[in-house]
């Protein structure tokens, strides 16, 4: 995304923000982006503006919360990654024994 418009009630086109060579964000057609812009109004009298927020239902101070649990379950995984590598790990040196204990007895009847 290379440059954002701010729209009038009527639709008509108030201001337009863009950095020429610059994008000012990146979005994939699957994800939903939520962007912040400021807008200055300077030498406009405060009662002769009026602001309505019609973006998305979001409550930004549960974000703390969701890296807490994020960090979590990525702790899990790694946790169940380690034990699940120690399992196959274990098993092909218990197959690796077992191998060498029948090789063992093979060589011991052959001997006798």
């Amino acid at each position: 995304m290379r440059e954002v418009g701010f729209f009038l009630e009527d639709g008509t086109l108030f201001a337009v923000y863009s950095e020429p060579g610059k994008a000012l964000a990146y979005k994939s057609p699957e994800i939903d982006l939520l962007l912040a812009f400021d807008v200055v109004l300077a030498g406009v009298p405060a009662d002769s503006v009026t602001i309505i927020d019609r973006g998305a239902d979001l409550n930004l101070l549960v974000a703390p919360e969701l890296a807490k649990m994020a960090a979590t379950h990525v702790d899990h995984l790694r946790r169940y990654l380690t034990l699940k590598d120690d399992l196959e790990h274990d098993a092909l040196w218990r197959t690796t024994l077992q191998a060498q204990t029948a090789t063992v007895q093979i060589d011991a009847c052959a001997a006798t």
